[in-house]
């Protein structure tokens, strides 16, 4: 046997996925969360899990023993859906740079909850003016976004590898002074997101993020008809600002989950065979 498909085309490869938790998770709860959404693609995609560099804070000493609490950014005292501030962003921006800097390149991000509020800022600040990263083979010769007010990332503590589930040392959601070096990552930025049950980030900063967002980007956006923790409505409004011709959208009839069932399956199947074409 060649190796080769049907026709004389050359395998399709595996696509390199890495998956963001959500909040009060961490990549072990997150992993054993998705076994049946990894089951459904397994031979279609490769996952990486990473857990966020903050432990919840307000987290009992219990909790954070037993359960390693995590989170992308925290927003102290606020209505979590109208919060104007969020700490602890740069860190986790700088975080999840790293690893797509060392162990990339990568194809697509998986965010759920809180993870996919993240994604949706990591996919503006990736098309700023300067980019961290260089351009994607699916990229139109278009500029980048221009210069933007969003806070520059800052460096977390040292990593973990993240194909492991064990989560980085514990940091704390104070954001540092030190800025991001400004070097170019050496891979560019993944090509499709997957976002489940998020919504709009409201932090000062980021009112514009959509205006930031590549217009490459492919976004499939997942979201439960009875979800009473993210309210369909708002997930429903975050996958309409973003670009609109490459937006894949699925309402299951569940509720804060993602969904394992027959429709859904097609739809993943579907939505990654098309990435996979592109890869």
């Amino acid at each position: 046997m060649s190796g080769r498909q049907k026709g004389g085309a050359p395998p399709r490869r595996k696509l390199k996925v890495l998956m963001l938790h959500g909040f009060f998770q961490n990549a072990t709860t997150f992993q054993q969360k998705t076994g049946g959404f990894r089951k459904i693609l397994k031979s279609h995609c490769e996952f990486t899990f990473v857990a966020a560099p903050h432990v919840v804070e307000r987290a009992t000493p219990q909790e954070r023993e037993e359960l390693d609490p995590r989170c992308w950014y925290s927003s102290k005292g606020d209505d979590y859906f109208t919060t104007k501030t969020y700490h602890g962003v740069e860190e986790s921006l700088a975080h999840v740079k790293k690893v797509l800097d060392e162990e990339g390149p990568f194809d697509g991000i998986v965010g759920f909850s809180q993870g996919g509020v993240f994604l949706t800022m990591l996919a503006a600040y990736a098309n700023t003016s300067p980019s961290p990263f260089p351009p994607s083979k699916y990229a139109a010769p278009t500029e980048a976004a221009s210069t933007s007010s969003f806070p520059t990332p800052v460096p977390s503590a040292p990593l973990s590898s993240s194909s492991s589930s064990s989560p980085p040392p514990p940091t704390t959601t104070t954001s540092s002074s030190q800025s991001l070096p400004q070097s170019t990552s050496p891979h560019p930025f993944p090509f499709f997101v997957i976002v489940a049950s998020a919504f709009s980030p409201t932090a000062s900063g980021w009112d514009d993020f959509s205006e930031r967002i590549s217009p490459d980007l492919y976004s499939l956006h997942i979201w439960g008809a009875a979800d009473d923790l993210v309210v369909p409505s708002l997930s429903r409004e975050l996958s309409e600002r973003f670009p609109g011709e490459r937006v894949t959208a699925l309402e299951h009839e569940g509720g804060h989950y993602i969904p394992t069932k027959a429709l859904s399956k097609a739809t993943y199947r579907e939505f990654i065979n098309k990435m996979r074409d592109l890869a």
